[in-house]
């Protein structure tokens, strides 16, 4: 092995070490967009004029079959349109994801909050009475149903 043929394959190992490092970084990239547009609302990319289905299409379609447009787009995302996205949901606060949680911040039917030193919420003190709850036992006007005569099925030798 001559001088230039190691001189060769080291330029060639620094190229390829190169062409990962870009690689992962684009991979990053894309990974960093993707997760990005799926944290921000349909109306929220409507608001300031973009779609992010498409987003969504070139990222996802981008690190999976190009990789080289998932980092462009994942790039041209967090640099451009992302600083939209987050100026928009600062003028505008994001409303809570769950159905369950109201404007007070409890469940439904609890209504607003109590003022402070209000006292437990009604229903959680001692138990009323000791009596079985209602719903057990046969409806009222009927009578019991009758044990079963001596001799029956279950009596039947085997």
């Amino acid at each position: 092995m001559g001088g230039g043929e190691v001189a060769f394959f080291g330029g060639f190992l620094v190229l390829w070490a190169v062409l990962i490092v870009v690689s992962l970084a684009g991979y990053v990239f894309g990974i960093w967009a993707l997760v990005e547009v799926l944290r921000y609302r349909e109306d929220e990319f409507e608001a300031v004029g973009k779609n992010r289905t498409t987003w969504l299409v070139l990222l996802i379609v981008g690190l999976a079959v190009c990789q080289p447009l998932g980092a462009v787009a994942g790039v041209l995302f967090l640099w451009r349109h992302r600083p939209e996205l987050q100026a928009w949901r600062e003028a505008h606060p994001v409303p809570p994801l769950s159905p369950w949680v109201g404007p007070s911040g409890r469940g439904p039917g609890y209504g607003p909050a109590p003022p402070p030193g209000y006292g437990p919420a009604p229903g959680y003190g001692p138990p009323r009475s000791q009596a079985p709850p209602s719903g057990y036992g046969p409806p009222p006007g009927v009578p019991p149903p009758e044990p079963p005569a001596p001799g029956g099925a279950d009596d039947a030798p085997r």
